[in-house]
């Protein structure tokens, strides 16, 4: 059995990560953007250079935006369980 082990300090370590774009909650665009994580938390957002000793992830050629998530449904699709039908059968039918 082999077993992982991390220092906290490990855990903790800054990371920096490069974007082309970030494009924020209020639709402000920053240009050449570096985003400071400490451990598990966004610490900064900014265009200051990463600090000495941080782990850089250079993603430089993207443009992000955080807190996007996959939450839409097809709502043109019926599903009961009790009848068995499921909705990759099903006839197609107008959104109206």
């Amino acid at each position: 059995m082999l077993w992982l082990s991390l220092s906290p300090s490990a855990l903790a370590a800054t990371k920096a990560i490069r974007a082309g774009k970030v494009i924020d909650l209020a639709g402000k665009v920053i240009v050449n953007a570096v985003i400071l994580v400490d451990g598990d938390r966004i610490t900064s957002v900014g265009t200051a250079a990463p600090p000495a000793g941080a782990e850089v992830l250079d993603l430089s050629r993207f443009t992000l935006i955080p807190g996007l998530i996959d939450l839409h449904t097809h709502m043109t699709y019926f599903w009961d369980p009790a009848s068995g039908m499921r909705p990759l059968n099903q006839p197609r039918r107008p959104a109206a």
